[in-house]
């Protein structure tokens, strides 16, 4: 069973934030396997166009200062479900500390402490992992919703949908913002 299970909002592009459903499973080295979903309903940018932004939130709010893996996962949506492992090459930076990468060869980098946590979710590269090498990682089995069931009320429930109705407030107002903005330059 995961340590912690909940929704973890994010920097979007523009200002559109985005919520991820996070999973997060301590290993025997106190390190933990941390899984982002997209949730159907996630009113702001997806958690692919703003995987930098997920790793800052998940160093910040779930790992502190624990390494971590990230994986990314996009459930069943008339294709199957994928897990995606993502890593940063910290390139225009370096990595803080408590953060570690993972070769393409499968072993672990210890990441300079440094540099500014910012700059080490930067240069992301995917590479999908298939779901038995993934539960073997994390010692279960993986739960996997539905789509239309892997919402942020789906997950999380009535917090979740009030946390959901909050931020896509908030994304509704940055959309108007934006179109004041345009209607300004137009006319």
């Amino acid at each position: 069973m995961p340590m912690l299970d909940r929704l973890l909002r994010y920097a979007g592009l523009n200002g559109f934030d985005g919520l991820t459903h996070i999973r997060a499973y301590e290993q025997p080295d106190g390190s933990l396997i941390v899984i982002a979903g997209e949730l159907s309903d996630n009113p702001g940018t997806s958690v692919t166009n703003a995987i930098e932004a997920v790793g800052e939130a998940v160093a910040r709010e779930v790992a502190q200062g624990k390494t971590f893996r990230l994986i990314e996962h996009y459930p069943e949506r008339g294709k199957p479900g994928t897990f995606d492992e993502v890593t940063f090459t910290g390139e225009g930076g370096g990595p803080p500390a408590g953060v570690f990468g993972v070769e393409p060869d499968g072993t672990q980098r210890t990441i300079r402490q440094d540099r500014p946590a910012a700059a080490a979710f930067t240069g992301p590269h995917w590479k999908r992992i298939d779901r038995a090498a993934l539960e073997s990682l994390v010692g279960e089995p993986i739960e996997e919703w539905q789509p239309d069931a892997y919402t942020a009320s789906g997950v999380a429930g009535a917090s979740g949908a009030q946390q959901h109705t909050e931020q896509k407030a908030d994304v509704d107002r940055r959309h108007g913002d934006l179109n004041a903005i345009f209607r300004e330059f137009e006319g």
